[in-house]
């Protein structure tokens, strides 16, 4: 018996150091796969770790060079005339983009033609084109990103400009006629008697105004009324100069202003628009009208040397015009004052 239990005990004892090294060798096999999971998971987010770094850094550095060219830039917003614009973002391109020429090349004058080298950044808002930047000579393709960026900025600049433009219009001109209104033509006489006294010029004025529109207005409405004074508009535009100064001066009364012009000038600019009016047949609407106008004219400095003489003196022309028959010019002389 006692020999049965030393046997069992020493067998016991074998199985035990066998099974201990096995387990032995399962756990270090176990651990060892555990290290080496951990350690590729760790080479994996140290790798990634390094290629987010490289993200962020490129990321960084563009966004550095893109507040870099937005400050850069941010002097073309100083100016509203287009050339000064175009001026100042050349400026600021050749310090970021090495080329060898760059064009602004307006809507109006798409005579120029790329090459196929060239790079063209096209000057559009919404459905409207503006034009187009040219850039010829680029060093580095590279560098494309930059001119693209600062040609946006150009853009914007170039929007804001006509913007600022077409609000200046619409507050000094009259939305029927598409004549500068009253306000402005105000402004415009006080400046050009202050350079005529500056610089010894003459300079004229007349004063217009459609005969018998009240009778128009009543007979056919005010539609055909607005017509027949856009109509007028027209006809005066058409036969003065593109310096001179035409508005609409208030109802059915019109004035132009006429630059370094006498009065034997400007009686003639007068007639010439009158008898295109006569001549013409108004088709308003379903109506045909004839209409006359009755003008009058007056010089600096021989009239009046203030706005309001010049006014008063025209104006007393054109009474005296309509008191003689209306549909004639008449100018001002002396003795009428």
């Amino acid at each position: 018996m006692l020999y049965l239990v030393i046997i069992s005990f020493f067998l016991n004892l074998c199985f035990y150091f066998l099974l201990k090294d096995i387990l032995k060798d399962n756990l270090d096999r176990k651990y060892l796969k555990l290290y080496q999971k951990i350690k590729n998971e760790v080479e994996f987010y140290k790798e990634n770790h390094s290629l987010i770094n490289k993200i962020i850094e490129g990321i960084k550095n563009d966004l550095q060079l893109q507040i870099q060219l937005y400050e850069a830039s941010k002097k073309i917003y100083s100016f509203l005339e287009e050339d000064k614009i175009f001026s100042n973002f050349k400026e600021i391109l050749s310090n970021f983009v090495g080329f060898k020429e760059c064009l602004f090349i307006k809507k109006s004058s798409l005579d120029i033609e790329p090459k196929d080298t060239d790079t063209v950044f096209t000057l559009k808002s919404n459905s409207e084109i503006y034009g187009f930047l040219l850039l010829k000579g680029l060093i580095s393709t590279e560098e494309k990103e930059k001119f693209y960026i600062l040609a946006q900025q150009f853009l914007l600049s170039l929007r804001r400009a006509k913007f600022y433009q077409k609000v200046q219009e619409l507050s000094i001109m009259d939305s029927l006629t598409d004549l500068y209104n009253r306000r402005y033509f105000l402004e415009r006489l006080k400046e050009e008697i202050n350079r005529a006294n500056k610089l010894k010029l003459i300079f004229s004025l007349i004063m217009i105004d459609i005969d018998d529109f009240k009778k128009c207005n009543d007979s056919f409405g005010h539609l055909v009324g607005d017509y027949v004074l856009r109509e007028v508009a027209k006809i005066i535009k058409e036969n003065t100069r593109h310096i001179d100064l035409v508005c609409r001066y208030g109802g059915e009364e019109f004035c132009v202003l006429f630059p370094e012009t006498t009065k034997e000038g400007a009686s003639f600019a007068a007639e010439r628009i009158r008898k295109n009016l006569e001549n013409k047949t108004i088709e308003a609407y379903d109506e045909e009208l004839k209409v006359t106008i009755s003008i009058g004219v007056a010089s600096f400095p021989e009239d009046g040397k203030t706005d309001a003489e010049l006014i008063e003196k025209s104006d007393i022309a054109l009474y005296i015009a309509k008191t003689k028959g209306k549909n004639q010019v008449y100018t001002y002389k002396k003795i009428y004052g």
